[in-house]
């Protein structure tokens, strides 16, 4: 008999507890682990941190970063008690006891004790005021006062006495203001202050914590001791009018300020709308209040403000000896249009009549006219980016309720506002700005990021809207119909509408014209009824593809509404989006359309349309807009900026309405030609120190002088100047009038700026004009519709042929033309 063994498992026996336990982490571990946990629920709440350390800086006194007690199953309640008796509430510094009684729902219950300790910081600096020279009867606080930064952890106080000495053989009163600063975070007035102050307290920790501070003033007035140096802030390295100081032993300070006070003369006036047109006040013309006046005499250069009051009167000092005066409105809007902007006027000498300078304003007086801008100064791919959009009320009365409704380009993602949007629809944001009083500006940001993905060069299109848009002074012609129009990619297609967004219909059919990158590809006609939509389709194949109709008669801003569609597809040519204009007159609606870019000049000008080919051609009467970028590459933060751009003589000065800046301004037109942007105390912080915060720009449109001939060159260059230095000169921008419909060899491969064959006009009626850039030999002219059939085909010779229709249909033609230079040119032609 033979035996056999078998291999078994062993076997294992386990504890009764044990097995207990491994079901419960098995049943933890299958997700029944909570309600195993909390049911009995035997742990109590648990406290947030014992200790917290904090600066007054950073210190958050609604506690919300520093924690409360929390519960991972049900909390029930929490008793709370906060005792400031070791804390300064004023200076933000000292101990904050937070106690916490926390119950669960099971009844468990915490006492909890928070410790907070908040450390003194001292950081802060001073701007003193400057040293002045100014005339008698100036508007109150023209002398200035002390300004205080970074003042978290600080109590600041500052009060002044005067010496006065009165100088009647220089004309004028000398004043000498002692300020005197005080800290009462660490200020103690029963402290005695040494007879010998150390002019460097830090180095010396036993010196008395009471020190009066050094006598400095913004021209650097000398003192007894070595003043605290002189920086804009503690890491500038260039100094400036600011004072800083660093040490908790620098708690009282005092010095002198020298004023001093000239004999004065005297220009009234009123600020007035001008709905006559004639430029000069008549009875019963709305008075402007509120309006900012600035005046500059011509010997001292000494600068007076006023504000107008309610009935629109404003009264400017002067100097004496400035027998001459420059007077203007202090605004961001064109307000003089085909009035003087700026009046040359002596003022008048005490004892005699003021001098009296009235100054007219263009406002639209019946109805809430607003205007809006958008625009950037750049786009980058995957870097934080910003818009600013501009809402100006061109009307003379207030208007209430104001919406700006923006919609941003598909590649761009919202990050954030300066004021609060809502978000409406995809990429669709509202904003409420509230009133806009009139002849008044205002502007928000928008921050948003350009998606990484996005192909370098593309060109992003984003709209803004203001509301209301009510329209005004209409012409009883107009029927009421309004073109809007809409487009989008969708997968293989590319889709267009044209809509009549009005309340009445159309008196007759309008043309329509799409272009494919510069070729025509498609034209017709259309007329709806309100509401109704014309629907356009065409390929995504890459092409940028435009759409251009006719506005209905006596429409109150008229022009050509168009819209484009880049990178449907792939985008075979770039930069064809602003080869031809998108915006039209209407001052309740823009578009912003910019490419992305990688490097860029930071103080150059654009003009948008960029215009089609190398000689940038557009069309008589198309409105142009202009961007000027500008940045502090310097080392030192920028005061003011200033802007001078000296027009065309084939530009409308009268016709500049500014549509969007980056920063505050004030908009003359000198010499009724030189435009002046002016930023004051725009405070523009140098490159090396502020990349993002180093730029700047400004946007405005501008209509051409009607019908300027073909072959007419508009130039345009702007001079920037930072503060005192010289000026900065942009590149030149320029456009050529002539006809616009532009054919290119091989039109997928050739670049945007080729212009090889002009063919004009398009669509025709009944002759179109073929013209080369120079004589290439003889030319060999074929014609076909569109199933290929021969119609035509003819040679010439020259630059120039032309073709008549002799019988031809209405309808689309393809031609070619073969030149014994080696060239050839492929398009397409419309016949009406």
């Amino acid at each position: 008999m033979t035996s056999q063994k078998h291999a078994y498992p062993p076997q294992r026996h386990f504890h009764p507890a044990i097995a207990r336990l491994a079901l419960f982490c098995l049943l933890l571990l299958s997700g029944f682990g909570l309600q195993a946990q909390c049911n009995p629920d035997l742990t109590p709440p648990v406290c947030p941190a014992a200790t917290i350390v904090a600066t007054c800086e950073n210190f958050d006194p609604t506690f919300t970063a520093y924690g409360e007690p929390d519960d991972d199953c049900c909390m029930s309640s929490i008793l709370k008690a906060v005792s400031y008796t070791a804390f300064d509430t004023l200076c933000n510094r000292g101990n904050i006891t937070r106690s916490f009684l926390a119950t669960d729902c099971s009844g468990n219950s915490t006492l909890c004790v928070q410790q907070i300790t908040v450390n003194h910081l001292q950081s802060y600096f001073v701007k003193f005021p400057n040293d002045l020279t100014v005339v008698a009867g100036g508007p109150a606080g023209i002398y200035g006062e002390p300004a205080f930064y970074g003042v978290d952890c600080e109590l600041m106080a500052a009060s002044y006495s005067d010496q006065i000495f009165v100088l009647p053989a220089e004309g004028k009163t000398r004043i000498e203001r002692t300020w005197t600063v005080i800290n009462w975070c660490t200020y103690d007035p029963n402290f005695p202050v040494t007879a010998v102050p150390n002019p460097m307290p830090d180095a010396d920790p036993n010196s008395p914590a009471n020190l009066p501070g050094p006598i400095v003033s913004a021209n650097g007035t000398s003192a007894p001791w070595t003043p605290t140096v002189v920086k804009l802030t503690p890491d500038a390295a260039t100094p400036t009018n600011f004072s800083t100081y660093y040490t908790q032993n620098s708690n009282g300070y005092s010095y002198v300020q020298h004023i001093g006070v000239l004999s004065a003369s005297w220009v009234q006036g009123k600020v007035f709308v001008d709905s006559t047109g004639n430029c000069a006040y008549n009875a019963g013309e709305t008075l402007l209040a509120n309006w900012t006046v600035r005046g500059v005499g011509a010997v001292t250069g000494y600068v007076a403000e006023a504000v107008t009051d309610n009935a629109g009167h404003y009264l400017l000092v002067f100097p004496v000896a400035d027998t001459l005066a420059s007077i203007e409105v202090v605004t961001p809007i064109n307000y003089g249009q085909d009035c003087q902007s700026v009046y040359t006027i002596s003022p008048n000498p005490p004892g005699t009549v003021y001098a009296i300078q009235d100054i007219p304003v263009k406002l639209h007086a019946d109805c809430p006219l607003l205007s809006v801008g958008l625009s950037t100064p750049r786009l980058r791919r995957c870097f934080a980016n910003q818009y600013t959009a501009q809402v100006c009320n061109l009307s003379a009365e207030a208007v209430p309720n104001v919406t700006v409704r923006v919609v941003l380009d598909s590649y761009f993602n919202f990050t954030g506002s300066s004021i609060p949007g809502v978000n409406i629809a995809p990429k669709t944001y509202e904003f409420a700005i509230g009133t806009v009083l009139p002849g008044a500006c205002t502007s928000f940001h928008i921050d948003f990021t350009l998606d990484c993905e996005t192909p370098l060069g593309a060109t992003h299109c984003s709209t803004a809207d203001v509301f209301p848009n009510d329209l005004c002074s209409v012409d009883s012609l107009w029927s009421g119909g309004d073109v809007l129009l809409s487009g989008a990619c969708d997968g293989d297609s590319v889709r267009m509408h044209i809509t009549n967004a009005g309340t009445g219909g159309m008196i007759q059919a309008l043309d329509f014209v799409v272009v494919e990158d510069v070729i025509m590809y498609q034209a017709g006609t259309f007329q709806l009824t309100p509401g109704q939509t014309k629907d356009i389709v065409v390929p995504a194949n890459g092409a940028t593809w435009r759409l251009q109709t006719e506005e209905e008669p006596n429409h109150p801003w008229g022009g050509m509404p168009a819209i484009a569609i880049e990178g449907c597809g792939g985008i075979n040519i770039p930069g064809l989006v602003n080869a031809f204009p998108l915006n039209t007159e209407n001052p309740f609606s823009t578009s912003d359309c910019q490419e992305n870019t990688g490097s860029y000049d930071p103080n150059d000008k654009q003009g948008f349309p960029k215009g089609l080919g190398q000689n940038h051609l557009i069309e008589a009467n198309t409105g142009l807009e202009y961007l000027i970028r500008f940045q502090n590459t310097g080392t030192d933060t920028a005061f003011t900026v200033v802007l001078l751009d000296t027009l065309s003589q084939y530009l409308d000065a009268n016709s500049v309405r500014p549509l969007v800046a980056s920063h505050n301004y004030a908009l003359s037109v000198l010499d009724n030609h030189i435009l002046q942007f002016r930023f004051d105390n725009i405070l523009l912080p140098d490159s090396s120190t502020n990349q993002a915060g180093s730029n700047g720009f400004v946007k405005f449109r501008i209509a051409q002088q009607p019908n300027l001939a073909n072959g007419v060159r508009i130039e345009n260059q702007a001079a920037i100047y930072f503060d005192f230095n010289e000026a900065v000169q942009t590149n030149t921008t320029f456009h050529t009038i002539g006809d616009h419909l532009i054919v290119v060899v091989d039109v997928n491969t050739a670049p945007a700026d080729a212009l090889l064959l002009r063919v004009f006009p398009n669509p025709a009626t009944e002759v179109v004009q073929f013209e080369l850039p120079e004589s290439v030999g003889t030319a060999h002219f074929v014609l076909t519709n569109q199933t290929g059939q021969l119609l035509r085909q003819e040679r010439w010779s020259g630059s120039q042929y032309r073709f008549e229709r002799k019988g031809l249909a209405s309808g689309l033609y393809f031609f070619r033309v073969n030149t014994t230079a080696g060239k050839t040119f492929t398009g397409k032609i419309m016949l009406k």
